[in-house]
């Protein structure tokens, strides 16, 4: 009925297993880690800053200097979420 918009019957079961376990409601548990702060509109200013003073830097470059994760670089400099 629903296609490719139906989870898997694995997933069904592990859902089910969590709510007969007590669990009560569907929002995402809590993570551990420290949380993406990387991406802030000061960061996103200070990136494009970088590139236009010198287009021949590279992401590793501009993230060593800035302290930053190259995945979140490539992430601020392409605008994918």
């Amino acid at each position: 009925m629903y296609g490719d918009d139906t989870m898997s019957r694995a997933q069904a079961f592990w859902w089910h297993k969590r709510f007969k376990d007590g669990r009560e409601d569907v929002e995402d548990d809590p993570r551990s880690g420290r949380p993406a702060t990387s991406r802030t509109e000061e960061n996103v200013d200070l990136v494009h800053q970088k590139l236009h003073e010198d287009r021949h830097l590279t992401v590793r470059m501009i993230a060593n200097e800035l302290d930053m994760n190259c995945d979140r670089m490539w992430t601020i400099i392409f605008g994918q979420v």
